[in-house]
């Protein structure tokens, strides 16, 4: 069956049956990978970084050959081809490794450097430290930072005990706020099972400029989540003080208030039961749509700003306002009815 997908229409289909063909061993989807990289279709390197994604994501270990032999032609576009590299080295291709480094000690160009910088960051589990020299004593300030934490991450992983020097570098690197790194940071600290990581995450992201706020912030939203799985209490007295506080700006607010929407952990709730009201109406949206997730009965005021919010008077991502319309109806005796209408329709 997965050969059918070989010849189908659509590129991404395509794509997808040859890359996992390729990873069972079989000619046939190799063959069709390398075709799909050189053809002309216009959507073609749109789906070679789908693949790549893919096979990073799902860890696809044979698809590094495939990346490394990518990552070498001319025609790729920087991004594409740092997404090869990252893919190539972290399935163990050496060459793809020297190409890296070669790569980010030659180019001139601060956009590349920190493009592969932050490459070396990602697949910094799977190199040794010293890879990361070329990168330390770098000029800028971003770059040199990344290579610290590339090189205390690798450390920590070949010994346990330096795990704290690990936590301070990549805490350096989140305060100086890059969209990409600090989303990286949020993961790490899942990864590592590290509340006080999490933590910083949450109180250091700065939000910064509108460009990479979205990245920034979720990274703030998924820190949450981690610290409350990883330490409740912890995230009880620091996210409730930290939402409580006038000197947390808004957006801030607003990240930690998804990440405990996401939580639906009893912690979360008991941060939300004890918030004052917020001012700022998107603020006070997202802690609605907390709030109306507890059995206690609405206020009259919260009824009706419930009813506002279900209505799209206040700004609400769509599928937290599609959650919170739901679970209005339920608190409104409507839900079957509702249902039954939706199934009546054609």
């Amino acid at each position: 069956r997965l050969r059918d997908g070989l010849t189908h229409e659509a590129p991404g289909r395509r794509g997808l049956a040859a890359l996992l063909l390729h990873e069972l061993g079989d000619p046939a989807g190799t063959a069709t990978l390398q075709r799909l990289a050189r053809g002309d279709d216009p959507d073609r390197l749109a789906v070679v970084g789908m693949l790549l994604d893919t096979a990073w994501t799902h860890g696809l270990p044979r698809s590094g050959d495939w990346a490394g032999r990518l990552s070498e032609r001319d025609d790729l576009p920087p991004a594409l081809e740092a997404q090869a590299l990252k893919v190539a080295i972290r399935f163990g291709d050496a060459d793809a490794e020297r190409r890296w480094t070669q790569r980010i000690t030659e180019t001139r160009d601060v956009s590349w450097r920190t493009r592969l910088a932050l490459t070396g960051l990602e697949v910094a589990p799977w190199v040794e430290p010293d890879r990361f020299a070329p990168m330390t004593t770098d000029d800028d300030e971003l770059i040199a930072t990344l290579g610290v934490a590339a090189a205390a991450v690798v450390q920590a992983r070949l010994d346990p005990t330096r795990a704290v020097g690990a936590e301070t570098a990549v805490t350096d690197l989140i305060g100086l706020g890059h969209p990409r790194a600090c989303r990286w940071a949020a993961d790490y600290a899942r990864q590592t099972a590290s509340p006080e990581l999490a933590r910083a995450v949450i109180e250091q992201t700065p939000p910064g400029e509108l460009r990479g706020r979205a990245r920034r912030l979720d990274a703030v939203a998924t820190a949450t989540q981690t610290l409350l799985e990883l330490d409740p209490d912890l995230a009880e007295r620091r996210l409730l003080d930290l939402l409580a506080t006038d000197a947390t700006d808004d957006a801030r607010r607003r990240a930690v208030l998804l990440g405990l929407i996401r939580s639906r952990s009893e912690a979360a709730q008991r941060i939300c039961a004890a918030l004052p009201p917020f001012t700022d109406r998107p603020t006070a949206a997202l802690a609605m749509v907390q709030r109306v997730r507890r059995p206690e009965p609405l206020t009259d005021d919260e009824a009706q700003a419930l009813s506002r919010l279900v209505r799209g008077d206040d700004r609400l991502d769509e599928s937290l306002r599609i959650q919170t319309a739901w679970a209005y109806l339920r608190r409104t005796g409507q839900a079957d009815e509702a249902i039954t209408a939706v199934l009546a329709r054609p």
